[in-house]
């Protein structure tokens, strides 16, 4: 069974799958299949409630209709209105309406939702938990979105759980009936290559890293801990070049499992890692919680889509705080951590973004979580607690007391960096071969990743015999405790959260020297033994303490070893019992109750200037295709053509036709920031959407827009990612422009404003705002008519302590015109509105920013990087095109595998 048609990548399987609705007019309502009344006396069910575009049947009290070909009027919900969402209307529509009968759904009503799977996750669950039957209708209607083969619908739903209990074909109109049951749907999973567990998975772990999967650090280690103690944990690996069969445990979900994905970058930034969980949510009912590490920042996009209600609101988003950006850089504490590539400092915005606004945050230490991302670093988690991690116990055997012998092998663990100790750890041992100290040890040994240099290997093999090893994680364990009596290791990591490097030391009772920083300290728990055996982090302080640990014969510390071991095994038992939760209540979700809020209060503003008519007919046209419709339509002509405006009232009227209330107001020419300040004092309404004239909207727009203002009563203005095209027919295959990212990827939240002075990181000014609130801002700096109106805008509200955010999902169509005015426009007068938009600062202040920040002989070197030659610049671009295809890209990531493993035999 094939999983790629459970996504939106794949267009859900249909072989015609748009972003655009069919314009060809309208749905037909058709009359009620007899399937429908047939499923109802065969299952003898109280009631039907039938999906699709058929006719009401009032005197069938039986049976309720919800068409999606009804029209509804302006600013009212439709009946499929928030269906395709995430958010937890779905959920809330099936539970208020079900009753005692059952569903029968069409495949027309589930082509006219961008997304099928919110509605269909909430029917799911329906039989799970009542055991009753649903049917499903194929060819009895049409939706807007695609067209499904009866095959490929059914293969659609067969991937997502319905498997037919029967099936029968009648004229153009298949009839398939499904009964889930929590057996079938564990033998569903098994299918799948699932394990029939993850029928009951309530728990996700969203990472980069598995130890069962491949060799990894401290967050890998952790993944595979608790997935070998908490049964109900899954797993989403975030590797979108690993193949399918990497994942074998049966509890691992790849993105590749789900169709080809774009880049890395459409991933991550993308809607791809979305996607992904979209994926996950709709084949795990029972799934609560989706835990998230804060390495790379790969959590952003998550918490946002929370944040503005593209995830269900009874999903418990929290972050595992292990690895963020300037953890990494406070471990390193050298020069070149000091300063923040521009890559680097979007990491650490997207950070602060995601500790503040996620469900919850948790620390393995309180070094990591209050005193150097709190303290230190300023940043706010939000519910944040100190929880100590699992370690699997089946990996460290216990071998019973240890003899220890006198020490003949000194080993190095860890990675060959400034973080890790490595440089240190070579200082002092020169130090103690200088002084002598080295002369019983046979040979010195370093476990790590990689290779060390040739000077570094030099250095060492001065002393004693030197080897460096590159073992598995289970042979590094099989090392340690074979020559755990004779042997003193070294692990003189910086900084680190909650080493499970020295925690592993611990369990396994080796002579142990480390740095006294950090989490180290935590994992210890024992003053005393930290005094004895650690030291302050530097080459010296490491040299005196190996040189005194030396020097004490083995009984001076077997007892003090044999003890610790003892005593932090225990410890471990107890902190794995409550990680297994086999004594912790499971989570009930509060399930949502249905909005009945019927009216939206929204006005659309368009700023129109010479606007070509074929293109703001489009425009129209998808305002009338919308779901929800606004109260009025205001086109502001900003100073057009006599000839043009003359006829403008004709056009707009004729594309709107009575659908929507059309308001035409004329003004002397005050550029685009002008046209919308009047826009914004003309609305009567309390929500205003601003759209440019030549764009469109998507059939869902306004909808999502108005549920993220209603998740996050703070947000000022939001807008989801505005897709480029030229043609609008290159738009017919929406599956590719979202796979690949067809829209640009900024940040889109206030925190980005530091680095918005280099680059805009804020929304497009096509954007839903809150309408009062925005006046008493005053609105656009229509001071000149220069470009990156928007960009001032957004910096204005940011430096203002406002919110705003992009929300993470397609949002409208954006064209792509030669003659736009970022193109066209002045750019010196452009940076001046920035300055005058920078609140908080003066402008001198402002403007020394702006051109420190992007000056090629200042600061801007440092931020830009070096210089390329063209020639340079063309391969990169050339690289970066290639990324793009995911069998180049695999292939160019074997090669430099390759090349890695023959760089450690140089």
């Amino acid at each position: 069974m094939d999983l790629k048609v459970i996504s939106m990548f794949a267009g859900f399987g249909a072989g015609e799958a748009s972003l655009l609705v069919d314009r060809a007019g309208p749905v037909v309502v058709r009359e009620r299949p007899d399937a429908v009344l047939k499923f109802a006396e065969e299952h003898k069910l109280a009631s039907i409630q039938l999906c699709g575009a058929f006719a009401a049947m009032p005197e069938d009290a039986r049976m309720r209709v919800f068409c999606h070909a009804e029209a509804t009027g302006p600013g009212l919900w439709s009946v499929t209105g928030g269906l395709d969402s995430w958010q937890g209307q779905a959920e809330a529509f099936v539970r208020a309406n079900a009753g005692q009968g059952s569903w029968a759904i069409s495949a027309g009503f589930l082509a006219d939702l961008a997304d099928p799977r919110p509605f269909l996750l909430a029917i799911k669950r329906f039989c799970l938990e009542t055991g009753r039957p649903v049917l499903f209708l194929h060819g009895a209607d049409e939706g807007r979105f695609r067209k499904w083969t009866s095959a490929q619908f059914g293969a659609f739903l067969d991937a997502g759980g319905f498997a037919a209990s029967s099936e029968n074909r009648q004229g153009t109109t298949t009839a398939r009936v499904a009964v889930l049951s929590e057996t079938g749907y564990r033998d569903h999973l098994t299918g799948l290559g699932f394990s029939a567990g993850l029928a009951c998975s309530d728990l996700l772990l969203v990472t980069t890293e598995d130890a069962s999967i491949r060799p990894t650090g401290g967050i890998g280690t952790y993944t595979s801990n608790i997935k070998a103690i908490d049964p109900k944990v899954s797993v989403l690996f975030c590797d979108i070049d690993l193949p399918v069969a990497t994942a074998k445990d049966g509890r691992t979900f790849l993105p590749r499992m789900f169709g080809e994905q774009g880049s890395k970058e459409c991933f991550f930034d993308g809607l791809g890692l979305l996607e992904s969980l979209y994926c996950v949510l709709f084949l795990l009912p029972d799934l609560v919680v989706v835990e998230i590490q804060d390495y790379k920042s790969i959590g952003f996009r998550i918490v946002q889509a929370k944040r503005t209600g593209c995830l269900p609101a009874w999903l418990n988003v929290r972050i595992f705080m292990h690895g963020s950006i300037d953890y990494v850089k406070y471990g390193a504490q050298d020069e070149g951590a000091m300063n923040y590539t521009p890559y680097e400092a979007a990491q650490a915005i997207r950070d602060a973004y995601l500790f503040k606004h996620a469900d919850e945050c948790y620390a393995p230490s309180s070094y990591l979580g209050k005193q150097l991302l709190q303290q230190e670093f300023g940043y706010e988690p939000a519910n944040l607690s100190i929880t100590r991690l699992p370690f699997d116990l089946d990996l460290v055997r216990d071998t019973g007391t240890i003899s220890y012998k006198k020490v003949k092998r000194i080993v190095f663990v860890g990675k060959y960096n400034q973080l890790k100790g490595w440089p240190d750890f070579v200082k002092a041992i020169e130090a103690l071969g200088e002084t002598g100290r080295l002369k019983d040890i046979e040979e010195i040994v370093s476990l790590g990743p990689l290779a060390p240099s040739k000077e570094d290997r030099v250095r060492l093999a001065k002393y004693a015999s030197y080897k460096d090893m590159h073992l598995t994680h289970a042979q590094l364990i099989e090392f340690t405790q074979e020559h755990a009596a004779d042997s003193l290791f070294v692990v003189p990591s910086r900084g680190e959260n909650y080493p499970f490097v020295i925690l592993e030391q611990l369990l396994m009772g080796t002579l142990l020297v480390a740095y006294n920083t950090g989490g180290a300290i935590e994992v210890v728990d024992d003053p005393e033994h930290v005094a004895r055996f650690f030291s302050a982090p530097d080459a010296i302080a490491l040299q005196r303490k190996m040189d005194e640990v030396l020097t004490v014969e083995p009984a001076g510390y077997e007892a003090a070893l044999n003890h610790s071991r003892q005593r932090i095994r225990q410890r471990q038992r107890d902190i794995n019992a409550w990680w297994s939760r086999k004594d912790r209540p499971t989570s009930v979700p509060a399930w949502p109750v249905l909005d009945t809020e019927a009216a939206c209060d929204l006005s659309i503003v368009v700023p129109v200037y010479n606007t070509d008519f074929a293109l703001l007919g489009e425009l129209l046209q998808s305002i009338c295709a919308s779901r929800l419709l606004p109260k009025e339509v205001i086109i502001v002509d900003d100073g057009s053509r006599e000839d043009y405006a003359a006829q403008l009232q004709a056009h707009a009227v004729r594309a709107l036709g009575d659908r929507v209330p059309l308001r035409v107001h004329r003004q002397q020419n005050r550029g685009l920031a002008g046209a919308r300040n009047a826009g914004l004092a003309l609305s009567g309404s309390e929500l205003t959407f601003f759209i440019d004239s030549d764009d469109v909207l998507l059939r869902n727009t306004l909808e999502r827009a108005v549920m993220a203002m209603r998740a996050d009563p703070s947000l000022l203005a939001a807008t989801g990612f505005a897709i480029h095209f030229t043609d609008i027919d290159d738009l017919r295959n929406g599956a590719q422009a979202l796979r690949e990212g067809w829209f640009w990827k900024a940040l889109g939240v206030p925190e980005a404003r530091a680095l918005a002075l280099l680059e805009n990181q804020y929304i497009t000014s096509n954007v839903m705002v809150r309408t009062q609130p925005l006046r008493d801002f005053g609105g656009w700096d229509e001071s000149d008519r220069s470009v990156w109106e928007d960009w001032a805008f957004y910096s204005r509200l940011a430096w203002s302590g406002k919110r705003f955010s992009l929300i993470p999902s397609a949002g409208y169509l954006y064209r792509n015109t030669p003659s736009s005015m970022s193109k066209t426009y002045n750019r010196y007068f452009g940076r001046r509105r920035l300055v005058r938009n920078t609140s908080g600062l003066t402008r001198l202040d402002a403007n020394v920013l702006y051109s420190l920040v992007n000056s090629s002989d200042v600061g801007g070197t440092q931020l830009a990087g070096p210089s390329l030659s063209e020639k340079e610049v063309e391969l990169v671009n050339f690289v970066r095109r290639m990324v793009q295809r995911p069998r180049l890209r695999r292939m160019m990531i074997a090669m430099y595998r390759f090349y890695s493993r023959v760089r450690r035999l140089i």
